[in-house]
């Protein structure tokens, strides 16, 4: 037994330190490629700034989007300083290296022993009772405790954070070791502007914190579906958000033919999102296999449901990425969510409740003892029943009579199938008109009492989801072809981005100018001032990046 477990180490040794070489190869050129991109695009008359560089996050698309930023900014890497993390600190020295940045700090230098924070642990600790308190926790520096909530809920892997869990006091002495650093480690630099990766997380979230205490310039450069949503941190609102969508009125006062693109946009954009073609992992997973009435069937037999009574489905969200940086308020996080959905509808039995885990869940590590299933399981109530696990997002999308979410894309996604939708959380959308948002935390759980599905104008709803759903997931159109993979591809990402660094030159141009515009701007949202300056627009889908071509 001892000599099979140490060949498969030493397989799985050879085999990484192969994939490692070959990343580096990969790498090498990428970095060089970066370089030459920032000496192209950067001006030339332009006083330059330093900056405070988050490297803490390793990924392509972080130095991708550093050089986009650091163009714009002109930003001057020998005199600006690299924060190192836990991880990859050779690899990531010779990128510092190729793009001129001497000066590196250390994360875990920084530190102060644990025994310095020990105390301090251990009186939080003994004022908690439950998790409501971690989240209302005063913090050194007024740190935001929801979003340490949201750090100790990621490393916990749970639908709450249980402070009596092994492990935990030396998890919070980590955090608080890591609150203590970043402000020791900005506090010495006189950087002008400080770029994060992330505002959640256990060093990400600090550093852009301490940044704002100490009137630096922020810039989180966050992207997803395809793109860059860089964000201004300048006040505690912008920093709890990692979702910063459009506003209701910004919408609205858009040219009419500026509405019409955008609706045109969001129907172009969904149709491939329901294929599952759009390019994100979420979607990717939720929208595969066979959508027909023969799994519609196989539904209702799992479920011991007959056909005719109303189906109402309610979509989970991943316990632990992150809740409250998609605009959680009314609920503590998505555990509380649901448990206290559970206690309204365990006496709703005028409808059939069908209870569908986040198509992520298995991928982010949740155990079967703490998801969903197992609460579902523990109520044992024939109306409220789990969605089998290879049932088609579609096929439940159709066949409910109205869907429930906390905040989740399938909000938009149901109501362009002219699905009623109910949601607990104003978050994201909640304000544009194409859903029920009871707007407050017992006005969503009245309403769970009511047949609420009956009084929404679905036709209505789903023109302001398509719209929305345009510009959420949509660009100006001269980023036709500029249109990134999907973060989670990792490593994998460096064929694509150097092919979109020669081919799309002239689209990442305009990007940069634009970038440009909106540093210089009031604007905290890029993606958002980027679209309301746009006339017309393309969607996210990969179908509309040259890399499919």
């Amino acid at each position: 037994m001892n000599i099979s477990k140490n060949i498969k180490k030493l397989v799985g040794r050879f085999q990484s330190n192969l994939q490692r070489k070959k990343i580096i190869a990969q790498r090498e050129p990428f970095d060089i490629e970066l370089l030459k991109l920032i000496n192209e695009l950067k001006p030339r008359s332009a006083a330059g700034k330093t900056a405070f560089i988050d490297c803490t996050w390793e990924n392509p698309h972080f130095w991708y989007r550093t050089s986009l930023l650091a163009a714009a900014l002109n930003v001057k890497f020998e005199e600006s300083v690299a924060y190192m993390g836990y991880f990859r600190h050779h690899e990531i020295s010779k990128t510092l290296a190729t793009l001129g940045i001497p000066r590196k700090k250390f994360h875990k230098k920084l530190m102060p022993p644990a025994k310095d924070v020990a105390e301090l642990a251990k009186q939080l600790i003994a004022n908690t009772t439950s998790p409501d308190d971690i989240a209302n926790w005063k913090l050194p520096f007024d740190f935001p405790a929801t979003v340490f909530y949201d750090t100790l809920l990621k490393a916990q892997k749970t639908g709450f954070v249980d402070h009596k869990k092994d492990g935990f006091s030396e998890l919070l002495e980590t955090c608080l070791q890591s609150l203590f650093a970043t402000r020791r480690a900005l506090e010495s630099e006189p950087a002008d502007v400080v770029i994060c990766s992330h505002n959640i997380g256990e060093v990400a979230a600090p550093l852009a914190w301490h940044g704002l205490q100490l009137n630096k310039d922020v810039y989180v450069l966050y992207g997803d579906f395809g793109g860059q949503r860089f964000q201004k941190v300048n006040s505690v609102e912008t920093f709890l958000r990692s979702i910063a969508p459009p506003s209701r009125s910004e919408l609205d006062n858009c040219s009419s033919q500026q509405q019409d693109n955008l609706v045109r946009n969001g129907q172009a954009y969904l149709q491939e999102r329901f294929a599952g073609q759009a390019g994100d992992i979420a979607s990717s997973l939720a929208y595969t296999g066979e959508n027909n009435d023969e799994q519609y069937q196989e539904l209702l037999d799992a479920c011991g449901w007959q056909d005719g009574k109303p189906i109402i489905s309610i979509y989970m969200q991943n316990w632990f990425d992150f809740p409250h940086s998609l605009g959680l308020e009314r609920f503590r996080d998505f555990h509380d969510w649901i448990e206290a959905t559970f206690d309204v509808i365990k006496d709703q039995t005028n409808a059939n409740w069908l209870i569908r885990p986040h198509p992520l869940d298995e991928r982010y590590g949740v155990s079967e003892q703490d998801s969903v299933r197992a609460m579902v399981k523990a109520l044992n109530l024939p109306h409220i029943q789990s969605c089998p696990q290879h049932i088609n997002s579609m096929t439940v999308i159709k066949k409910s009579t109205g869907i429930i979410t906390a905040c989740g894309s399938i909000g938009l996604e149901a109501t362009c199938h002219e699905i009623p939708v109910l949601v607990a959380e104003k978050a994201w959308y909640g304000e544009h008109g194409f859903v029920i948002e009871p707007g407050s935390r017992e006005g969503y759980l009245s309403t769970l009492r009511q047949e609420w599905w009956t009084k929404i104008d679905t036709a209505q709803a789903k023109t302001f989801a398509e719209r929305y759903s345009g510009f959420y997931f949509g660009y100006p159109d001269w980023q036709k072809g500029l249109i990134h993979q999907d973060d989670s591809i990792q490593f994998g990402l460096y064929p694509g981005l150097l092919r979109l660094m020669d081919e799309a030159r002239t689209q990442i141009k305009t990007e940069v100018e634009t970038l440009r515009a909106w540093c210089q701007s009031s604007s905290t949202q890029y993606h958002t001032f980027k679209n309301l300056n746009a006339g017309d627009y393309v969607h996210a889908s990969m179908s509309n990046s040259l890399l499919t071509k």
